[in-house]
């Protein structure tokens, strides 16, 4: 045998014996048995009786129920009977003392919580705006049990309070490497979940000056897009501004929602000053939806010549794509500022023609755009064109690809 081929087949065998001795992993914790309807249905109906009794004949009538023993058990049991009370947090809090005094487990006074009923708690606390309960209870948990989900379910109770303060303090329950990613978290729940914004910037200042944790460029645009959403534009602009003198580089979300948003407020110019620059920045449009977005104005823009100008395309579009009751609409809209129609979104006029009939089109009328100086516009119609074209031939290639797929099953199987 070769001296290189013993060698291989050595170690070979070495690395059999190995994974042979290896101890095998320990089997995962027992799944919890499913929580027996009629004890669920006594066990809630004597909370809700019972939730302001003393607690002495609570604990008397808790203990004359079977309830179970093991930690996964009782994790199941404790979240189908808060299930049953969503805004009520005192069935589900004495519920808590209840089984961490008498069925805590391995002889200990606590419940076994696991990150789904920690979770769970906090969402009840929160819904209830006990804020106080809330707070005292998010901070007596373990550290391993504040997941994602609890730290949400937190945010919807404490920002809706406006308690910048105990929100700011979120950060201190975890370690400094990881609190200007928690910051960021904070500030996508309250300005995405809560609609809040003005109380997101706020925990941001006082996270800044109190806990010495900077703000990151997602919280500076998480803010913006809050902001603009809300229509506060000028605290929008305002958080933008101090992006710039911070170094911040905004991302094409905050871009894309201010640009829309200043469209939408008539202040073209400022639109297409921040579209210049996003452009400059080479952060990516996606085929010009920030001026699609936008609507490109209330009245669409126009050019040098009357008659080349977004509201002329938008028309002869809709009636060369058999949409005379909408290009109808449209016009009375515009002559008559008073008629009540609804308002009309460009993207379905892009819609009609994203095939490969609508390719020559669009590079039709961004040919005209230019020539009459509307180059950008120009530009993003001749990109969109291009990219759904290309759509239509990649759905065409694969509609023929799972049809040549099919057709060889069937072959194969009238073989076999």
């Amino acid at each position: 045998m070769p001296p290189r081929l013993r060698i291989l087949l050595f170690r070979r065998l070495l690395t059999t014996a190995a994974s042979a001795t290896t101890p095998l992993p320990a089997p995962s914790l027992a799944a919890p048995k499913p929580t027996d309807p009629s004890l669920l249905l006594r066990l809630c109906t004597v909370l809700y009786q019972h939730q302001n009794a003393p607690d002495d004949a609570l604990n008397r009538r808790l203990s004359a129920l079977p309830l179970p023993t093991a930690p996964a058990d009782l994790r199941e049991l404790f979240l189908q009977a808060s299930a049953r009370f969503p805004l009520s947090w005192r069935p589900v809090h004495r519920l808590l003392a209840h089984l961490s005094a008498r069925h805590g487990g391995d002889g200990s006074s606590n419940f076994p919580h696991s990150p789904a009923t920690a979770a769970r708690l906090l969402d009840v606390l929160a819904k209830s705006s006990n804020i106080d309960l809330l707070h005292s209870t998010l901070h007596a948990l373990p550290r391993g049990l504040l997941s994602a989900a609890a730290i949400r379910a937190a945010m919807r109770g404490l920002a809706p309070a406006r308690e910048v303060g105990k929100v700011a303090a979120l950060l201190t329950l975890f370690p400094e490497c990881h609190r200007a990613r928690v910051l960021t978290f904070v500030t996508d729940v309250a300005c995405s979940t809560c609609r809040l914004p003005d109380v997101a910037e706020k925990v941001i200042k006082r996270a800044e000056h109190r806990h010495g944790v900077a703000r990151t460029a997602r919280c500076s645009e998480l803010l913006v897009v809050a902001y603009c959403r809300a229509g506060a534009l000028a605290d929008a602009c305002r958080v933008w501004n101090g992006m710039g003198r911070g170094g911040l580089e905004p991302g094409a979300a905050a871009y894309q929602e201010i640009v829309v948003t200043m469209f939408k407020n008539n202040r073209v110019a400022d639109a297409m000053m921040v579209f210049d620059g996003m452009r400059r920045s080479g952060v990516p449009d996606a085929g010009g939806g920030c001026c699609r977005a936008g609507h490109l104005g209330k009245r669409g823009r126009k050019g040098r010549d009357p008659l080349v100008n977004f509201e002329s395309i938008f028309v002869g579009g809709l009636v060369k794509a058999g949409r005379t009751l909408e290009a109808n609409k449209f016009v009375e809209r515009t002559m008559w500022g008073g008629v009540d129609v609804p308002r009309f979104d460009y993207n379905k006029f892009l819609y009609y023609f994203s095939n490969e009939e609508g390719v020559a089109m669009f590079e039709e009328v961004g040919k005209r755009l230019r020539e009459v100086g509307l180059i950008d516009l120009g530009d993003i119609l001749s990109t969109y064109g291009e990219r759904m074209a290309t759509r239509d031939r990649r759905r065409t290639a694969m509609n023929g690809l799972l049809g040549l797929v099919q057709d060889v099953s069937c072959q194969t199987s009238s073989k076999n």
